[in-house]
């Protein structure tokens, strides 16, 4: 899925965090490859982040 955040669209991959963890990593990459990630408990709030 594509959303848009700032003034690119990005495209969110959610993980299940390693065994044992209690959060999610989500990571977001740009049309130009450049990506960035943030942990987050509940992968529903990961979506609400960045969604429009």
């Amino acid at each position: 899925d594509y959303y848009l955040w700032g003034e690119h669209y990005y495209e969110h991959v959610i993980e299940n965090a390693p065994s044992g963890s209690i959060y999610f990593t989500i990571t977001v990459e740009d049309n130009a490859g450049l990506t960035s990630g943030f942990e987050t408990v509940l992968a529903r709030e990961s979506i609400l982040v960045i969604e429009v």
